[in-house]
């Protein structure tokens, strides 16, 4: 099993979904990160319920590069040689086109 990739598709099968100006969307529309919006540690990411994983209440984090880049490859991004970076060395630019 591989949690990060499991939560990944949790997501996408609760609805959630990006644009490609880097933002991720929950399953209401609205705006979960935006790329202007100033992380905590550093990194960008949203949090997802992943109860149905566990079994019990819980959460998970998945960052925004790894969600933007799953939207945009789809399941391509699972594969241990694809390496998904971003072009301009800005980690902050999670636009479409970046990564």
């Amino acid at each position: 099993m591989n949690k990060a990739k499991d939560v990944i598709l949790l997501a996408k099968e609760k609805g959630y979904s990006c644009d490609k100006k880097g933002n991720a969307i929950g399953p209401k529309g609205n705006i979960l990160v935006s790329p202007t919006k100033e992380a905590r540690n550093g990194r960008q990411g949203f949090t997802i319920r992943t109860d149905l994983l566990t079994g019990k209440r819980s959460t998970s984090v998945i960052p925004l590069h790894r969600w933007i880049a799953f939207c945009k490859f789809g399941n391509r991004i699972f594969d241990e040689a694809l390496v998904v970076r971003h072009l301009d060395g800005n980690v902050r630019n999670n636009s479409w086109n970046n990564l």
